[in-house]
């Protein structure tokens, strides 16, 4: 994953997704991912359990849902680590945008449950929506989630826009991302 924007240096790093079972007639298929950006502006240290059912509506037209739990020590450069009532070491001190709003009758909050859906029109375009409680690093007027548009090009190649909140203020952004996938393992 490499994340940018043109305000800061890009930030870097794994991601890795292991499906713990695949999708039956009667149940979800079950994943466990994690991703680590050691780096710059969007460090992020996540993992998550999540499930997954797809669907179809017609023959050009199908989906998924999915459901899950995240659990961060580090989201879009926030540490969830950082309370004032906690003793003050490098690994947790507060950045400026956590000690401006920081609200202590909050409850710390490093787990979140999310859900999403993508909805495939033909075999390029998918429109998808997520969206996750906040935890302690969110903006306290903040829905974190998205609502976008994935075109997929080619089997190894993304390119996708989006309108939503990372979680770190209060209004929504307009996002543009690209990946491509570097290998599955089967």
């Amino acid at each position: 994953i490499v994340m940018r924007d043109v305000t800061h240096a890009p930030s870097w790093g794994p991601f890795a997704k292991l499906r713990l079972n695949d999708e039956t007639r009667k149940g979800p298929a079950l994943a466990i991912s994690a991703v680590w950006i050691p780096n710059n502006h969007w460090r992020t240290e996540v993992v998550s359990l999540s499930a997954s059912k797809s669907f179809s509506l017609t023959e050009t037209v199908n989906g998924h849902v999915h459901v899950g739990a995240m659990h961060a020590s580090w989201l879009n450069g926030m540490n969830t680590k950082w309370h004032p009532y906690n003793p003050r070491d490098p690994e947790a001190t507060p950045t400026a945008a956590q000690a401006r709003y920081f609200d202590p009758s909050r409850p710390i909050v490093r787990q979140a449950p999310f859900a999403g859906i993508d909805i495939g029109i033909g075999s390029y375009v998918k429109v998808t929506a997520e969206a996750r409680y906040r935890l302690i690093t969110d903006h306290p007027d903040s829905l974190p989630g998205f609502v976008g548009i994935v075109f997929t090009p080619h089997p190894l190649a993304v390119l996708g826009f989006a309108m939503g909140s990372d979680g770190l203020g209060e209004n929504p952004e307009f996002k543009i991302g690209v990946g491509y996938n570097i290998s599955t393992i089967e």
